[in-house]
């Protein structure tokens, strides 16, 4: 009898293996030989029948290896024809990388395919979903980029001839798609702002597995983030980052944390946090009128309690709270009338307040810009007064002078100096002097650090 030519030699889905042939032209073939080779040939089976197109070798060595089978006619004399070359079956190999996420998959040349290799076809599935064909090659590699982390994946190939008639399957492989150890949580406990230049982020993450590091990301909209710094792993759970690139002044910002695993890959990320920007508005009808608003804080897990409204007098007296907001509020109005002679310089912040403690047992506050207010200085100063009288003292009144730049001095007509005080609240009980014109020279800086000088003329009465 003629060779039998092998139509295909394909892996089951059980790990068995099928072998098809095309029914040589003589008629009196009664039976085939089935054939394995490894290393020497061996009669697998006898399969009766002319019209017998194929076999099933029902042991599942393909998943471990290539398999090399081949069939001969017998015909009714008992004479044994040829056989085709020793195809062998497609043998997939894979090995996951789970720091670059890919698999690379390598499996062996189909050689003697009927018409030519049109392609090989990469099938793919995750946790027994269906098989999906997710690329196409000629060659006898491929890597898949980004499957699914942490899930049951398997693989098999199926190579195609040119004529699209003669198809064969190569071994399934599965494996589980492991992941490198990471943290289980990071949250961003505050982000408050520092300066006009700086903003702090206070983190909170999980220290039970060993980690790269964390990335800090930013966003001027909520939408985009790109990366503005990293923060090492050292072993603990609180970390805190401080971004110098900000202009805290006129513009608010949102930030995200993402854990980097040891692998150097980004994994979990944060919350979202959104940091406050205050801004304040004049009184047309009233200088000492100032109407305070903010843009709310976004981030705390306890939700918002409220907010704190706080002014600093001058740059050397501790902060004041002025006032207190629910979490709805954001706008605040004050009045300065009080606080005028105290200081050449108005500051406001606002802080807002974690409502409840979190799931991390934490509650936090964070803080907004802080916005200056300068007011224009302002010196009332008496021109006469009577010791002996009910005015009985001379003291020019200040608003909104810088105290520690204050210098006040009181000559007579001769030119000496009577009365001198670095203190706006001293007074003048002119003791000594006689009744007459003396002139007073006071040097003190503005709101704004700007050096002044005024002077005029006192009358001391009797």
């Amino acid at each position: 009898p003629d060779s039998v030519q092998i139509d295909s030699i394909s892996v089951l889905p059980n790990g068995n293996t099928t072998i098809a042939w095309k029914i040589p032209r003589q008629n009196d073939i009664v039976k085939y030989q089935i054939y394995l080779f490894n290393g020497t040939a061996q009669t697998l089976a006898i399969s009766p029948g002319r019209q017998t197109k194929s076999y099933t070798y029902s042991t599942s060595s393909a998943e471990n290896n290539t398999v090399s089978l081949f069939v001969a006619a017998i015909d009714s004399c008992n004479n044994l024809g040829g056989f085709d070359k020793r195809p062998v079956s497609l043998f997939l190999k894979t090995k996951y990388d789970y720091c670059a996420y890919q698999t690379k998959l390598n499996w062996n040349e189909y050689i003697n395919l009927q018409n030519g290799l049109l392609e090989y076809r990469i099938y793919y599935s995750d946790n027994g979903s269906t098989f999906t064909h997710i690329a196409s090659t000629q060659q006898t590699s491929y890597i898949h980029k980004y499957p699914t982390p942490g899930k049951n994946l398997c693989y098999f190939i199926r190579v195609i001839n040119k004529t699209k008639n003669v198809t064969s399957t190569s071994n399934k492989v599965c494996f589980f798609s492991t992941q490198t150890p990471s943290s289980n949580y990071v949250y961003i406990k505050t982000a408050s702002v520092l300066s006009d230049s700086e903003t702090k982020l206070t983190i909170l993450v999980d220290s039970s597995k060993i980690i790269n590091g964390l990335t800090i990301l930013r966003s001027n909209t909520g939408i985009n983030y790109s990366n503005v710094g990293f923060i090492n792993y050292n072993g603990s759970g609180n970390y805190s980052f401080v971004d110098k690139s900000t202009l805290t002044k006129t513009q608010n910002y949102f930030y995200k944390v993402a854990v980097k695993d040891s692998c150097g890959n980004n994994r979990i990320t944060s919350n979202p946090v959104k940091t406050m920007l205050l801004n304040i508005n004049e009184d047309d009808d009233n200088l000492f009128v100032k109407h305070l608003s903010w843009i709310n804080y976004e981030g705390f897990l306890g939700g918002i309690g409220g907010y704190k409204i706080y002014r600093i007098d001058n740059q050397f007296l501790k902060a004041t709270e002025i006032g207190f907001t629910n979490f709805e509020t954001t706008t605040f109005t004050d009045t300065l009338d009080e606080v005028a002679p105290n200081g050449s310089k108005i500051e406001y912040v606002v802080e807002c307040i974690e409502n409840t403690l979190n799931n991390y047992g934490i509650k936090s506050s964070s803080f907004s810009n802080g916005i200056d207010v300068y007011m224009e200085a302002k010196l009332f100063i008496p021109n006469a007064f009577m010791p002996n009288g009910i005015n009985k003292t001379w003291r020019p009144r200040s608003f909104f002078v810088d105290k520690l730049e204050y210098e006040v001095n009181v000559f007579n007509r001769w030119g000496e100096l009577v009365f001198h005080s670095n203190d706006d609240t001293e007074e003048w009980d002119g003791k000594n002097c006689l009744t007459g014109i003396y002139v007073y020279v006071i040097n003190y800086k503005n709101s704004k650090g700007k050096t002044q000088q005024t002077s005029g003329k006192i009358s001391l009465i009797n």
